[in-house]
C-alpha cells in the first residue's frame, strides 16, 4: 500500500500544479446524496455504513492505473509503471461539484485501498459511442455500454444492456444482464453492487441485472483461478465522456455475507442435518463430540469420525465452521461407516487454519484448506480471520467435487482423473458412489453449525454412461428437430403433430395448417424450427405416449430450446410453451410457463392428481406462493436474439418403494431449482397429450424426451453439443 499513499501524494502535486482543483463542493454534497440513496437501498437488517468515495472536491484517495498496462510490467516494476501514470491521469480526470468527471482518455480511477467483500453505489452518466465499466477487486468488469444501434456495439450484445459481467465466458450465468434496464443519454444512471466472494449482484436504476452470479477473473485466461480476496475499483474510460457521482462503498461483515450466501435452506431444496441441540441423527464418535451453542464441536484432545444415519449419492451440502488458531478437521464425504475417512471413504476435505504459523509452512498444497486431502490443492487465501464464521457450500456429483467458501469457488476438480497423490498414498475410497456425510476430527475444537444437506438427482447406468472421460447424453424416445416437417423424428407412436378446436382437445381438426404455426425456414438452431406467429385458440399437440409414462417409479427428462423476449412479444396472460397432462394444468401435469405480470417469471409446474396435492381444492390464489409445487426462476435468460435451452428432470414419481420424487428446472445448461415431493401421476398415457405454444409467440427447435432423468453433467452437455439436433435422422 506504500506505493499508494505515494501515489495520492504525487496525483495532489500534479493537480494543484494544472490548477484542476475546483471549489469547495456546495450544500447537497455527493456525501448527503449518497447517505440519502444508500438509506434507500441498504440490505435488510443492514446499518447505513456508507462511506463516500469522494469526500471533497479533489481526487484524494484515488490515482490513475491502468491495470491492463500495469499487467505487463514484471513484479518489481510494478509501482514505477502505476507512477508513470499519473500525470496522464491528472491531466484527464478532476471533480467538479461533487461529480468525478473523465473526458474519455487517461488511464483508470482507481482507488488507493482495496476492497473484500462491499456495496457499492454509483450514479454515472456517458454519451454516445461511449462504453465504460467498473473493475471490483481489480477485475473487469460490470459493462456499461451505448446500448444504440448507432453505438456500433450490437454484436458484442450492446443491445441486451449494460451491468453484465462482461468479462464472463459465455456459458456463464451474469455474462448478459437479465434485462435491459439503461436510461437515455443524458440522464443519469443508478447501479447498486453487492459482491460477496466472487458472488456478484448488480441493479441497474432498481432493476436485477446479475442475481449472484460467479464473476470470473480475466487475468486467468483459463477462468479457473477465482477472484483475489482483495483488490481495487476502478472506473474504467474508453471512448468518451463519463461522470460519476454518488460514489459510496460499505462494507460488508461475515455475519451479512453469510446470510445473502445462503438465503432460504427450505426454498432452495435443503434438509437440516443438525437440530442444534443434540446429536439426533448423528452416529461414530459421538462421544468425542459435543453441542455447544448451537454447533457441533470435536472436543479438546478428541477427535473421530462423526456421520450421518444416512446415506448418500450425489448432493450438495452447505454449514457453518469456525476454526480455533491453528485448527484441524474435515469433511468426510461418502464415508463407509469405517476405516479413514480420507483414505476409505471418498475422501476427505480439509477444514484447517491454514494461515496460523504452525500449519503456513508445513503443509503440502493438496491440505490446505477445501483442498481433497492429499489428492488436489484448492485455492488459498479465503478464509476468514480465525474466530469468525465461515460459508461453505459442497456438491458432490459422481466423481467431481466443487467447494465454494464465502462466495468463492476454491475448489473444482474430476478426482478420477488424478493419479499423482501425496506421499504416493493410494485412495482406495476415491471412486466410492454412496457413502455417509460427516466431519473427521483431529483434536481441535473446531464449531459446525446451520448444516444441511440436497441430494442430488442420479440415473441408472445408461445416464452415468461415459466414453473417454465424456459425458453420454442417452438416447431419447422422441425428438421433433422441426426440419422440413413437424413430425418427429424420433418416436414411440405415430410422431404426428395434431391439432385441436381448443386445449380440451375433443375436437381434432384434419390439417396442421395454421397462419399462427408453421416451418420458419432456415431459423432454427441447426436448420429449421416451429413458429408461433400469434395467440390463438387452436392448440397443437403430440401424442402423451410419447413422454414415456410408467406407473410404477418413472423418470424422465424434456429438453426443449425457445427463442422470444417474454416481456416484449407475448401478448398479456399466462404462456405454456409446454404443458403435459391428461386432464388440467393443476391434475398431474408438468409445464412450463412464463406468468402473467412483467418483468414475466419463468416457472416450473410440477402438480400431482389434484386429489393428492390439493385434496381441499382450495382456490389457487389463496395457495400460499413457498407452497405452490413450482420452481421459479425471476429474471430468466430469455432473448429473441439468442437460443435458450430449456430443460427439466423428474425422478421417482409413482415409487413403489415410497421415495420422494425430485424435480429439476435447468435453464441454458445452469441449475435453477429443485422441487421435492411424493408424485402420483395417474394418467391414462392415450388420453395424455405433450401440449406446445398455448398463448405462446416465438420459435421452438429440438423437442425431445428422456427415460430417465438427466444428471446436471448432462443436461450441461445437451446444452453445449456442438451439433445441437445430435440424434436428427
Amino acid at each position: 500500500m506504500k506505493y499508494r499513499l505515494k501515489l495520492s501524494l504525487l496525483v495532489g502535486l500534479l493537480l494543484c500544479s494544472l490548477n484542476l482543483v475546483s471549489a469547495q463542493q456546495p450544500a447537497g454534497s455527493s456525501d448527503a446524496a449518497a447517505a440519502s440513496r444508500a438509506q434507500q437501498v441498504r440490505p435488510t437488517g443492514g446499518g447505513d455504513g456508507f462511506v463516500s468515495l469522494l469526500a471533497d472536491d479533489s481526487l484524494a484517495g484515488w490515482h490513475g492505473d491502468n491495470p491492463h498496462t500495469t499487467a505487463k510490467a514484471s513484479a518489481d516494476e510494478r509501482d514505477q509503471a502505476i507512477a508513470d501514470q499519473q500525470a496522464e491521469f491528472a491531466a484527464h480526470w478532476r471533480v467538479e461539484r461533487g461529480e468525478l468527471i473523465n473526458d474519455g482518455h487517461g488511464p483508470y480511477a482507481t482507488t488507493d485501498k482495496d476492497y473484500g467483500d462491499i456495496e457499492l453505489l454509483v450514479d454515472y452518466r456517458t454519451v454516445p459511442l461511449a462504453d465504460s465499466g467498473i473493475y471490483l477487486r481489480g477485475t473487469p468488469q460490470i459493462q456499461i455500454w451505448d446500448t444504440t444501434e448507432a453505438g456500433g456495439k450490437w454484436d458484442r450484445h450492446a443491445d441486451r444492456g449494460s451491468g453484465g459481467l462482461f468479462n464472463n465466458r459465455h456459458t456463464e450465468p451474469g455474462q448478459l444482464p437479465l434485462v435491459l434496464a439503461d436510461k437515455p443519454f443524458g440522464e443519469w444512471n443508478h447501479f447498486r453492487i453487492i459482491q460477496i466472494g466472487s458472488r456478484t449482484w448488480v441493479e441497474l436504476n432498481h432493476k436485477l441485472v446479475v442475481d449472484g452470479a460467479i464473476m470470473e477473473n480475466y487475468w486467468d485466461k483459463e477462468r479457473l483461478a477465482p477472484l483475489p480476496p482483495t483488490g481495487p475499483i476502478h472506473l474504467q474510460t474508453h471512448g468518451g465522456e463519463i461522470r460519476w457521482r454518488n460514489l459510496a462503498v460499505r462494507e460488508i461483515d461475515s455475519d451479512e455475507a453469510i446470510s445473502r450466501l445462503r438465503g432460504d435452506d427450505a426454498k432452495f431444496g435443503f434438509t437440516s442435518l443438525f437440530n442444534g441441540q443434540d446429536l439426533s441423527g448423528w452416529q461414530g464418535a459421538v462421544d468425542d463430540y459435543e453441542v455447544v451453542d448451537g454447533a457441533i464441536v470435536c472436543k479438546p484432545d478428541k477427535g473421530g469420525n462423526l456421520f450421518t444415519t444416512e446415506k448418500y449419492d450425489d448432493f450438495v451440502v452447505r454449514l457453518e465452521f469456525k476454526l480455533p488458531p491453528a485448527g484441524n478437521n474435515g469433511l468426510a464425504i461418502r464415508y463407509p461407516g469405517s476405516g479413514r475417512a480420507a483414505y476409505d471413504g471418498m475422501c476427505e476435505l480439509q477444514v484447517i487454519d491454514n494461515v496460523h504459523e504452525k500449519n503456513a509452512q508445513r503443509l503440502d498444497p493438496r491440505q490446505v484448506h477445501g483442498s481433497v486431502y492429499g489428492v488436489a490443492a484448492a485455492h488459498r487465501g479465503y478464509l476468514r480471520p480465525t474466530g469468525q464464521w465461515n460459508y461453505q457450500e459442497v456438491t458432490v456429483q459422481g466423481s467431481t467435487i466443487k467447494v465454494e467458501l464465502n462466495g468463492t469457488v476454491i475448489l473444482n476438480t474430476d478426482v478420477s482423473q488424478i493419479t499423482k497423490f501425496k506421499d504416493d498414498l493410494a485412495h482406495p475410497g476415491l471412486g466410492l458412489k454412496r457413502g455417509y456425510f460427516g466431519f473427521a476430527g483431529h483434536k481441535d475444537p473446531v464449531m459446525f453449525r446451520n448444516i444441511a444437506i440436497k441430494p442430488l438427482p442420479i440415473s441408472g447406468p445408461v445416464a452415468e454412461a461415459k466414453e473417454g472421460g465424456k459425458v453420454v447424453i442417452p438416447q431419447p424416445i422422441f425428438h421433433a428437430s422441426f426440419d422440413d416437417t413437424t413430425d418427429a423424428n424420433l418416436s414411440t407412436g405415430d410422431g404426428r403433430l395434431r391439432i385441436a378446436s381448443s386445449i380440451d382437445r375433443q375436437e381434432l381438426l384434419d390439417d396442421i395448417t395454421l397462419a399462427r404455426i408453421s416451418i420458419a425456414k432456415g431459423a432454427g438452431r441447426y436448420g429449421d424450427a416451429l413458429r408461433f406467429a400469434a395467440k390463438t385458440k387452436e392448440m397443437v399437440f403430440y401424442e402423451g405416449s410419447e413422454i414415456g409414462y410408467r406407473s410404477q417409479d418413472w423418470s424422465g427428462s424434456v429438453s426443449v430450446w425457445l427463442k422470444l423476449d417474454p416481456n416484449k412479444d407475448l401478448e398479456p396472460g399466462f404462456c405454456d410453451p409446454l404443458q403435459i397432462t391428461e386432464r388440467a394444468w393443476n391434475d398431474a401435469a408438468f409445464f412450463v410457463d412464463f406468468d402473467k405480470e412483467l418483468p414475466r417469471d419463468f416457472r416450473l409446474g410440477v402438480f400431482a392428481d389434484l386429489k393428492a396435492w390439493n385434496p381441499q381444492e382450495i382456490d389457487w390464489e389463496k395457495i400460499p406462493v413457498a407452497e405452490r409445487p413450482m420452481v421459479v426462476v425471476k429474471y430468466p435468460p430469455f432473448s429473441s436474439k439468442d437460443w435458450t435451452h430449456v430443460c427439466f428432470t423428474w425422478s421417482d414419481v409413482n415409487s413403489t418403494q415410497g421415495l420422494t420424487s425430485q424435480s429439476d428446472l435447468y435453464l441454458n445448461g445452469q441449475h435453477h431449482g429443485t422441487y421435492q415431493r411424493p408424485l402420483k401421476f395417474t394418467w391414462d398415457p392415450q388420453q395424455a397429450a405433450i401440449m406446445l405454444g398455448l398463448n405462446y409467440i416465438g420459435l421452438m427447435d429440438d423437442l425431445m424426451v428422456f427415460p430417465v432423468a438427466l444428471t446436471a453433467p448432462q443436461v450441461t452437455q445437451l446444452f453445449q453439443h456442438p451439433v445441437g439436433g445430435m440424434h436428427r435422422n
